[in-house]
């Protein structure tokens, strides 16, 4: 994943709809003629239609919550009462109408003028729960091994990365050494702050389901939080630090193989991550009146020019299994 550069009053979405008040969502307006909630209309004629199921305006029923467009705002009331800005637009406010979060794009400042949305309600999802944790670090409201634990959780390492693994797996990079030897030890490495776990990775059994690193960072709970939460480290770090060895690793894989990934990619600063109102983090229900200006395969995003999206209310999470 081409990781989203933070500028938090805005990040990726998935588009809400109908007038009718759902079971998770607040009163969602109704979408006005031209406007659309789907995500597959969104993006249709791209790769991304490949993964959405197929929907029509014409079609006699409203696309699944599942297939519509979102996006995960930092400042809710404010989005609300304005509409979505692009990131050229927040970053020309000033004082008390500055708000920071993830803006669409990732590192090289991609597309300032547009704004990003998610193409299911997963991933918006996904978003939405990494931010608050981000946010929570950021203020050491959380240990950093439970900060450690969601961030595996919500990345889905080493579950969602099969591919990867099977990629790595017969690629040695020394006798008896595989990249994926070298992916286990960067990981651990981050945790603890030990080089030599780079070199423990190939004869230690470290576990090979996301399940099994929760139960293995509890077990280090003490190395992990004497390492990241000190005057010299802020536990927002470690969430920065994993996802840069999560993101390399995606980045490694073929352009598009058919799932969104999972990396968030924040880059916005510990300091200002702190300053983030839990309570204006919200997830949006979008409709668009055009297509999307261009998608990003890798993150399951599609981008449409500010003037083109409505905000149709706001949905709550569903809980996590």
């Amino acid at each position: 994943m081409n990781p989203v550069n933070l500028t938090l009053a805005a990040v990726a979405a998935l588009a809400a709809a109908g007038a009718t008040k759902r079971r998770g969502s607040g009163n969602l307006k109704t979408p006005p003629p031209g406007y659309h909630v789907s995500s597959y209309w969104a993006v249709s004629d791209t790769v991304l239609e490949d993964r959405l199921e197929y929907w029509e305006p014409s079609d006699d029923e409203p696309p699944d919550r599942e297939d519509r467009l979102y996006h995960v705002t930092t400042a809710a009331d404010r989005v609300l009462a304005q509409g979505l800005k692009s990131r050229n637009q927040l970053q020309r406010q000033r004082g008390a109408e500055r708000s920071y979060g993830l803006g669409g794009g990732g590192w090289a400042n991609e597309a300032p003028h547009l704004v990003s949305a998610a193409i299911d309600l997963t991933t918006a999802e996904r978003i939405y729960r990494a931010i608050r944790v981000a946010v929570k670090a950021a203020r050491r409201e959380m240990k950093p091994h439970q900060v450690a634990i969601e961030c595996f959780q919500w990345v889905g390492f080493p579950d969602d990365f099969s591919e990867a693994e099977n990629f790595y797996f017969d690629e040695e990079v020394a006798p008896g050494r595989t990249k994926w030897d070298e992916v286990i030890g960067g990981v651990v490495a981050v945790l603890t702050g030990n080089d030599d776990h780079m070199e423990q990775a190939l004869a230690d059994d470290y576990p090979n389901t996301t399940g099994g690193w929760v139960r293995w960072i509890q077990e280090h709970a003490a190395e992990i939080d004497a390492e990241w939460d000190s005057t010299f480290q802020n536990p927002y770090g470690l969430i920065y630090s994993l996802e840069q060895e999560f993101g390399a690793l995606a980045q490694s894989l073929p352009e598009y193989y058919g799932v969104c990934e999972t990396v968030v990619g924040f880059t916005e600063s510990w300091q200002n991550m702190a300053k983030t109102d839990l309570d204006q983090v919200k997830i949006l229900a979008l409709a668009a009146k055009a297509k999307a200006v261009e998608v990003v395969p890798r993150e399951c995003e599609a981008r449409f020019r500010p003037q083109d999206l409505i905000v149709l209310g706001t949905v709550n999470p569903r809980r996590q299994r």
